[in-house]
């Protein structure tokens, strides 16, 4: 079983970390969800980015993996409370998507050592 734990962990980083990169690629694009009344559009693209890629691999290689899971959960929850709660109406899947995530990341967390 310890074989699905690691290919899982390895999954699930890699997962992020082209998030991360996707951040980089798409950058106005992903900017365009951000509101209005959040300054720093591009910023903040490019911070959670670099997040989601140092997270995934955090995750992947299990370093420091547990403290790298629940920052992501955390990061993944504001995403629900400032870009997808204002407008529940039209978002209700990425909030059940982005629930998932966070799920999975406290999972992670739970059966991190470091």
């Amino acid at each position: 079983m310890k074989i699905l734990g690691w290919i899982g962990r390895i999954i699930f980083g890699l997962a992020f970390m082209g998030f991360g990169i996707n951040h980089f690629r798409k950058t106005e694009k992903i900017a365009g969800y951000i509101p209005d009344y959040i300054p720093w559009h591009t910023f903040w693209v490019y911070f959670t980015g670099i997040a989601f890629i140092l997270a995934g691999i955090s995750i992947a290689i299990h370093y420091k993996s547990k403290i790298a899971a629940i920052a992501l959960a955390a990061m993944i929850f504001l995403f629900i409370v400032i870009l997808y709660l204002p407008d529940m109406m039209s978002s209700k899947m990425a909030i059940v998507n982005y629930g998932a995530f966070i799920g999975a990341a406290l999972f992670v967390a739970a059966n991190s050592k470091s």
